[in-house]
């Protein structure tokens, strides 16, 4: 009688687990049932891929936007009568009548002005350039105009250096172009027009 007991204990207690354990081993999870066959791995690979990054700059701050031109591009925040908002209305006044076209040249952007030749002589060099509408081809001599920020030609360089490649052929056009710096004055920062194949 108590083997019997044992029996029906054992077989109570094992039938008791069988029950609580079954829907635990064989039911699958709710959000697996309704998923379609394959997403799973599809989901896998795609977190696995890298999407490339796509620089957007909407809304950004031009890092190369001088910082007191983007503080101050509002002049409706200037007070009136305040003697440093009034000065910086003068210099912004200034820059904008230097950067004014007075020639063809200056509504042309640098970067599409395209130096062809350098022609130097005894008394001056003087450089020709294209640009992209028909190739129209323009001079270049010191003082000579040029692109959309007020560029002037300052120095036009034709000569040869000593490298540590050998000697090398320097063609290029310098200009200097106006901004306003952090000190609210009007100052000029230095760009080149270079030849195809100039080393420098």
């Amino acid at each position: 009688m108590p083997v019997m007991k044992n029996a029906l204990v054992t077989w109570m207690t094992f039938a008791f687990l069988l029950l609580w354990a079954g829907p635990l081993t064989g039911a699958t999870p709710e959000s697996a049932e309704k998923r379609p066959p394959g997403t799973e791995e599809k989901a896998s690979v795609e977190e696995d891929e890298e999407i490339p990054y796509r620089y957007d700059p909407k809304g950004k701050t031009d890092p190369f936007d001088p910082f007191i031109v983007k503080k101050t591009r509002d002049l409706s925040q200037i007070r009136e009568g305040d003697p440093a908002g009034e000065e910086l209305r003068k210099m912004l006044a200034i820059l904008e009548d230097l950067k004014k076209p007075k020639t063809e040249l200056q509504t042309i952007p640098l970067s599409a002005i395209q130096l062809t030749s350098i022609l130097k002589t005894d008394e001056e060099s003087v450089a020709m350039v294209k640009g992209p509408r028909d190739a129209k081809g323009y001079m270049l001599k010191k003082g000579t105009y040029i692109g959309e920020n007020g560029g002037v030609v300052e120095e036009i360089i034709s000569e040869e250096r000593m490298t540590d490649l050998g000697k090398q052929l320097i063609r290029k056009v310098v200009i200097k172009e106006p901004f306003l710096d952090k000190n609210q004055k009007i100052s000029y920062r230095h760009v080149e027009l270079k030849m195809p194949g100039s080393f420098d």
